[in-house]
């Protein structure tokens, strides 16, 4: 398992629902569908296939029903392995929220190595977040 909780410098709303669109964007491109954030306010559900070198992995994807401006869960499953993603929000102010990712893979303790990458990324996708919401808003 890993966390990382960053405070943010925009409202929780606006992460929720640029993370929200993030979501919906993904699962349209995986599956050909046409949703728009509405759509999986209920949740979705939906089977990938990627391929990895020459190898084909099937998935199931599910989004789990999410708490307006608080919380975004994905759940996955492959080749018999479960794992999950979740947002968790939380506002500050009107132009603050905490945002806590943790990543559950099943294990108790995450390598040092894996635990400094999915530090340093996460970081990189807040970053990206934040910065996409304040060039959009204006």
């Amino acid at each position: 398992m890993f966390s990382y909780e960053e405070v943010l410098s925009v409202s929780a709303s606006d992460f929720f629902n640029t993370l929200l669109s993030q979501v919906v964007h993904d699962i349209n491109d995986q599956t050909g569908r046409n949703l728009d954030n509405t759509s999986i306010l209920s949740g979705c559900r939906y089977k990938v296939k990627k391929k990895y070198g020459k190898k084909i992995v099937e998935s199931i994807v599910e989004v789990k029903k999410p708490v307006v401006n608080k919380k975004i869960e994905t759940l996955f499953e492959s080749n018999g392995k479960k794992y999950s993603m979740i947002y968790e929000i939380e506002a500050i102010d009107d132009d603050n929220c905490k945002v806590r990712y943790i990543q559950n893979d099943g294990k108790e303790k995450t390598g040092i190595f894996t635990s400094l990458r999915a530090k340093s990324t996460t970081k990189k996708r807040f970053k990206a977040f934040v910065k996409f919401i304040k060039e959009n808003k204006k």
